[in-house]
């Protein structure tokens, strides 16, 4: 896809993005970093694809999502990206955390 086709899908109306977030958290899960930042009085958006389909970045859909809403990042906002642990593995496919077998000793 070209820029200028993307560019046309996230402003069709040519029009700039409002900054009116100070944080977007991607691979939010539970959303710690979120719910920190709204205590301390921010407003931004929490996206993590197991609870929402859409929010799924590795999608055309998401990733135009998340696009989106960083274009209206304020300048100095917080764009937190944590990698999600043990959930996804290369390919999409599911991976479980490793097993721990705790070990007697004598």
């Amino acid at each position: 896809m070209a820029l200028s086709e993307l560019l046309q899908q996230l402003y069709p109306h040519g029009e700039p993005a409002e900054r009116d977030l100070d944080f977007v958290e991607v691979f939010a899960g539970d959303a710690a970093v979120s719910q920190g930042m709204r205590l301390f009085g921010f407003a931004g958006v929490s996206l993590d694809a197991r609870y929402e389909p859409d929010h799924d970045v590795l999608s055309r859909r998401g990733f135009l999502l998340l696009l989106s809403l960083v274009a209206r990042l304020r300048p100095g906002g917080l764009l937190w990206a944590a990698p999600p642990l043990f959930d996804v593995g290369l390919h999409g496919s599911r991976v479980d955390p490793p097993q721990h077998t705790p070990q007697r000793r004598p």
